[in-house]
C-alpha cells in the first residue's frame, strides 16, 4: 500500500509537471527527449525528499549501523521505490528510457524490495542511496542545460565540477570501499550483498561513461583551440580506452 501510495505521489507530481513548467522551445513535442525532460525534474524531486528525510534520519538516529529498522527507514526506502516504479512506467509508456536505463531500473527496483524484507541493516542499504544521490542534483542540472542549449557559461563549467567531484568522492573515494566493508562485514544479509556488488558494478559502469562523455563534451567545445588542461584530458582518457581494450583483448 505505502508503494501504491509513493508511485501515485510520483505520478501526480509528473502531471502537474507537464502542466507547469514549459517545454525548451527547440525539443519537439511527443519526442523521447521532450518526456526524458519532464523526467528529469521529477527525478529532482525525489532527490530533494530523499535528502530531506535522510536528514531527519541523520537527526534522529545517526548513521546507526547493523542497528534494527526502524519505521523511518521503510519510508525512506518505499520513498525511492515509488520514484524508480514511476520512472521506469513512464519511460516504457512514452520510450523515453534506454536500455541501459531500463536495466539499471529494474535491477534498482529489485534491490530494493529485497532491503524491504531485510530485518536489519536498512541503515546501511539508506547510506549507499544518498552516495548515489549526492552528485544527482548536478546531473540533473546537467542534463536541464542541455536540453535548454546551455553548454558555456561559469555557472555550467561549476555544476559539471561539483558533478565530477561529488560523483568521484562519493562512487569511489567513500563508496566503493563502504561497499566491500558492508560485503565482507555483514556477513547474513543476502540483500547487503547484492546492493553492495551493484553499487561497485553501477559505480564502475557510469563512472566510466562519464569519463568518455566528458572527453567527447570538452572536444567539441575547443574543437578549434584547445587549452593545456583539455589536451592532458583527452590524452589521459585516450591512454585510457586503449588499456581496457587492450586488456579486454588480450584476456578474450
Amino acid at each position: 500500500l505505502e508503494a501504491l501510495v509513493s508511485l501515485i505521489c510520483y505520478t501526480v507530481i509528473g502531471i502537474a509537471f507537464y502542466w507547469i513548467i514549459p517545454p525548451p522551445h527547440h525539443k519537439e513535442k511527443n519526442t523521447d527527449q521532450y518526456y526524458g525532460y519532464y523526467s528529469t525534474h521529477v527525478s529532482l524531486v525525489h532527490c530533494i525528499v530523499f535528502f530531506i528525510l535522510f536528514s531527519i534520519k541523520m537527526i534522529t538516529h545517526g548513521w546507526d549501523f547493523c542497528g534494527r529498522n526502524q519505521e523511518l527507514y521503510h519510508t525512506i526506502l518505499i520513498n525511492s521505490f515509488g520514484y524508480f516504479l514511476y520512472d521506469l512506467l513512464h519511460g516504457e509508456m512514452f520510450q523515453c528510457l534506454g536500455n541501459i536505463f531500463r536495466v539499471h531500473h529494474i535491477i534498482s527496483l529489485y534491490g530494493l524490495i529485497y532491503a524491504l524484507g531485510a530485518e536489519y541493516s536498512m541503515s546501511e542499504i539508506i547510506t549507499g542511496i544518498f552516495l548515489t544521490e549526492v552528485s544527482n542534483p548536478f546531473l540533473q542540472t546537467y542534463i536541464l542545460l542541455c536540453a535548454r542549449g546551455v553548454f558555456r557559461g561559469r555557472f555550467v563549467w561549476a555544476n559539471n565540477a561539483l558533478l565530477f567531484s561529488t560523483w568521484m568522492i562519493s562512487r569511489h573515494v567513500w563508496g566503493i570501499p563502504f561497499a566491500i566493508y558492508n560485503y565482507t562485514c555483514l556477513k547474513g544479509e543476502m540483500s547487503i550483498h547484492f546492493l553492495s556488488s551493484l553499487f561497485i558494478f553501477l559505480s564502475t559502469f557510469w563512472s566510466r561513461e562519464m569519463v568518455f562523455k566528458y572527453q567527447k563534451i570538452l572536444n567539441i567545445l575547443y574543437a578549434d583551440n584547445k587549452p593545456w588542461w583539455v589536451k592532458a584530458y583527452d590524452s589521459a582518457v585516450s591512454y585510457l580506452g586503449s588499456s581496457i581494450t587492450v586488456g579486454s583483448a588480450y584476456h578474450g
